[in-house]
């Protein structure tokens, strides 16, 4: 189990490497810039996949505990009334 802690420690990894991100898109002469595009590429995806692994067990506890959460209970979010 991930505690908040790591959680935000990693949040705030994955805002530097989209910044770095960013900074390396404008940079349109940087030397090298592709190879590291695509290492932060694959950082960020790591990382996300952290967030959502994360965000999945707190749901599924949540879920099993009885409180209420309708996406995932089937429910759209961005589905029109």
């Amino acid at each position: 189990m991930m505690t908040r802690i790591e959680l935000n420690a990693i949040r705030r990894k994955l805002r530097e490497l989209n910044l770095e991100y960013s900074a390396l898109l404008r940079d349109r002469f940087g030397e090298g810039r592709f190879a590291r595009m695509a290492k932060l590429r694959a950082e960020r995806n790591a990382l996300v996949a952290l967030i959502a692994e994360h965000d999945g067990r707190e749901a599924s506890a949540a879920r099993h505990n009885g409180a209420f959460h309708p996406a995932a209970d089937g429910f759209a979010l961005d589905a029109q009334a």
